[in-house]
This record gives structure tokens, C-alpha cells and sequence, in this order.
């Protein structure tokens, strides 16, 4: 069963890495199975599949003008994405079409999410998934996922329970 989002007070402004791990750790958030997947470079990595909002995770860069997202980790005054989504029209060309038909495609290689909700794999994803919820273009990826809901660990009924579910893996270590 899904955990339910607690509601803040109004008056309390977090700002940085304290408010995406507050954004994570009070998003509802249900357990799937656990899996391996194998990274880029070779190496595999155990973990879970986690289901929740398509808000819950914050990526490099915001979605909505994508300046980078405020307290996403940095080095050198730069996220430690690899792609800068603020300068790079033809990123943003491929996330915004990526929005417009978010389907099951988004699910054929797990996003992959630290214990603190911050996306460490799967940026670009992750953007489109948030644009498509907010236009209603995610339809087909949540058909997908509620028909195959048991190859993830979870149940059509859980999938239902999410306004815009989506499906990320979070590892069981801890990753650089």
C-alpha cells in the first residue's frame, strides 16, 4: 500500500538538498521487486523497484525551463549529469518529444534513483515523465505499467492509486 504524503506547513521553505530529500522521503512510495540491473560500464548493481508520482525523484535539471534544479549535487559549480539541458536546444528537443509519447519505452531501461531521490541515471526520462504528466501525454506508459504491473512487483490496483506513477529502481548501496 502506498504511503501517504504528508502535508507540510505552509510557512516552512526548504531550499537545496533538503527539499529534494523532503520532496522523496514524503512522496506516497510502494516496494517492488527486488533486481539487479548492470550499469553502463559493466558493473551490476542490486536494488528495487519503487513505484511512485512522476514529482517524487528530482533530476538534474528542472523540467519547466530546464535551469538546473536547485541542491541537485554538484562539482566544480556544474551537476554531475553529464548533459547540460539548459544550453543544449537539441536535448531539450528529445525530452520534449519524449513527453509528448511517454509509453513503455520509458520503462525498457530503469531510471535509477539514490535513497535521497535524486536521479542518478535516467535525467532525460525522468523530465519527460514530469512534462507528460503535466500535460496528460503519459497515458500509454500507464496502461503499460498497470498491465504489467507483477513484472515490476506491483499490483494494477497500486499502480491505480497514483495520479502519475512512475517506476524507478533505487540501488541497495550507496552510489558515487
Amino acid at each position: 500500500k502506498a504511503i501517504k504524503r504528508e502535508e507540510k506547513p505552509k510557512n516552512v521553505q526548504l531550499s537545496g538538498f533538503e527539499a529534494i530529500t523532503d520532496r522523496w522521503s514524503t512522496a506516497p512510495k510502494t516496494d517492488g521487486i527486488q533486481d539487479e540491473i548492470v550499469l553502463a560500464n559493466g558493473e551490476t548493481i542490486t536494488g528495487r523497484y519503487i513505484l511512485t508520482e512522476a514529482g517524487a525523484m528530482t533530476p538534474s535539471h528542472n523540467p519547466n525551463g530546464f535551469a538546473p534544479s536547485e541542491g541537485f549535487p554538484q562539482v566544480d559549480g556544474k551537476t554531475v549529469n553529464d548533459r547540460d539541458y539548459q544550453n543544449d536546444k537539441a536535448a531539450q528537443t528529445i525530452v520534449l518529444q519524449k513527453a509528448g509519447q511517454y509509453d513503455q519505452r520509458a520503462l525498457q531501461t530503469p531510471v535509477i534513483v539514490s535513497a535521497e531521490g535524486v536521479v542518478l541515471s535516467g535525467n532525460d526520462r525522468t523530465m519527460s515523465g514530469q512534462i507528460a504528466a503535466q500535460n496528460g501525454t503519459d497515458k500509454a506508459y500507464v496502461e503499460y505499467l498497470a498491465k504489467y504491473a507483477p513484472k515490476y512487483g506491483f499490483t494494477t490496483e497500486q499502480v491505480a492509486e497514483y495520479a502519475n506513477p512512475r517506476v524507478v529502481f533505487v540501488p541497495d548501496v550507496q552510489m558515487p
